[in-house]
């Protein structure tokens, strides 16, 4: 038998000396070989021990049998495609050798598909569903802060004009509206990482069981990366609009009339 991590730890107590040691498994003593990682889920969570399985032939009874999953690796230097061909070979074979246990229609063959696919295939369309909303919803959160920015941005219009006629810089105005509108974002993204935080405690109780290796969904150092890469693509979509209009005032600061002494 080969055991997971966390069989090893809870019922061998982390023994060093277990590889070798017999076990008693469904009322058979089994002799453990191995230890796997403990990041290992296949072909779902709590899987405790992976046993040989009999294959030893019990007649052409078997040949209508279908109910093995087979997970292989490929070989170094063959393609999907190469691959296939060959399955479709390892068809013909079958249908030739064993032609009452295997349909005789040319269309039918044997393929397969990755495992990445087969695990977690069914989930490509809700979380794209699911990564889709939440960029639209980013997208209309930004679009009404950038408006927001703007419409302070014309209101502070003879501020701005005042600076500039002061001989406030282009730069020094471009530099203080995206600080401001940093800050904005950076709370938005510290509240938004606290309650996505709260958020994985809700989603582990409440989602539904078939979504595979939930358990294993955390805040990490790549999500934290992706959201500062985001908060600066939001600074400056949220800080540029804004700036655009006060760096088109320095032509209205002449309107401010001057008195010379």
């Amino acid at each position: 038998a080969v055991i997971s991590d966390e069989f090893w730890r809870v019922h061998l107590d982390g023994a060093d000396d277990v590889l070798g040691r017999t076990v008693r498994l469904n009322g058979v003593d089994q002799t453990i070989i191995g230890i796997l990682p403990a990041t290992f889920s296949y072909p779902e969570p709590g899987v405790a021990a992976w046993l040989p399985l009999d294959l030893r032939s019990q007649g052409e009874s078997d040949r209508g049998d279908h109910y093995l999953t087979v997970a292989g690796r490929l070989n170094a230097g063959v393609s999907p495609a190469q691959a296939r061909l060959d399955l479709q070979r390892v068809a013909r074979e079958l249908q030739k050798d064993a032609p009452g246990a295997y349909p005789r229609d040319a269309r039918w063959t044997i393929g397969f598909e990755s495992l990445r696919q087969s695990q977690f295939g069914h989930m490509l369309v809700p979380l794209g569903m699911l990564a889709a909303s939440a960029a639209l919803v980013l997208l209309i959160a930004c679009v009404n802060v950038a408006t927001m920015s703007l419409l302070r941005a014309l209101a502070r219009q003879r501020e701005m004009a005042i600076r500039l006629s002061l001989g406030a810089g282009r730069g020094h105005m471009i530099r203080q509206l995206l600080a401001e509108a940093a800050i904005v974002c950076a709370l938005g993204a510290i509240g938004g990482l606290i309650v996505a935080a709260w958020g994985l405690d809700a989603l582990r109780a409440f989602a539904p069981a078939d979504i595979p290796r939930l358990n294993e969904v955390v805040i990490s150092l790549p999500v934290a990366l992706f959201t500062c890469a985001v908060l600066v693509a939001v600074t400056l979509l949220v800080g540029l609009a804004p700036v655009m209009v006060a760096t088109q005032l320095r032509g209205s600061a002449a309107a401010i009339p001057t008195t010379r002494t």
